[in-house]
């Protein structure tokens, strides 16, 4: 974990992290946020002035080539935004899951002899987001029947890994939700549709209303 300070001129197209002492470093903000219209983070700094309220300001960025959460309590000063905060690599959030991922492979290691595909990851990221099996069949452009048999054999495989570690499982929580649940990879499903193609994201909270006011992705 890095914990950083940081200015960015009210509008500007970079910022300056002062991190843990060491000598600031200028970055551009389209370095960190690829593929994101910096209107978007101009607007927000447009609405944060004008609220005079500070604002939790989280990020999914790249630094020299790896992936961080970005958290940072951002406020108003001097025509200037500044905010204190920290840069956690994802490989350490989430249980750990982010660090168990193949990208060579493209799998994610649930032990020494099982693992889920991209594909799977897919399936179970939308029907974590409350997708139901129809929806998530269209969106992966294949049958109801085929989603169903995926699931079904996701579950069978979360069930063995259970089992191999010597748990066992009561009929609550012998379901594909009760086998996410307990290996905790809920978050982690829900934070990235695509853990092998981050992207990166930015969003703000008002902090008096604690409302997200944008999400883009």
């Amino acid at each position: 974990m890095i914990i950083f300070s940081y200015t960015k001129q009210f509008g500007g197209e970079s910022i300056n992290l002062e991190i843990e002492g060491l000598q600031g470093i200028n970055i551009p903000l389209s370095a960190v946020y690829p593929g994101i219209d910096l209107a978007t983070i101009v607007a927000e700094d447009h609405a944060l002035i004008e609220s005079g309220q500070p604002q939790i300001r989280e990020a999914c960025v790249i630094f020299e080539n790896e992936w961080f959460d970005f958290r940072a309590k951002a406020q108003e000063q001097g025509g200037k935004i500044i905010g204190e905060g920290m840069l956690r690599p994802l490989a350490d959030l989430y249980s750990g899951w982010p660090g168990r991922l193949d990208h060579k492979q493209r799998v994610l290691k649930l032990d020494d002899s099982a693992h889920l595909n991209a594909k799977d990851l897919t399936a179970l990221s939308l029907l974590a987001s409350g997708h139901p099996r129809q929806s998530i069949a269209d969106k992966m452009f294949v049958s109801l029947k085929a989603i169903e048999k995926r699931l079904t054999k996701i579950k069978e495989r979360l069930n063995v890994v259970r089992h191999r570690n010597g748990e066992h499982c009561d009929w609550e929580n012998d379901t594909l939700l009760g086998h996410l649940n307990h290996f905790d990879l809920l978050p982690f499903l829900l934070a990235n549709s695509d853990w092998f193609s981050p992207k990166a994201f930015f969003r703000t909270i008002n902090t008096s209303t604690k409302s997200v006011k944008l999400v883009v992705t």
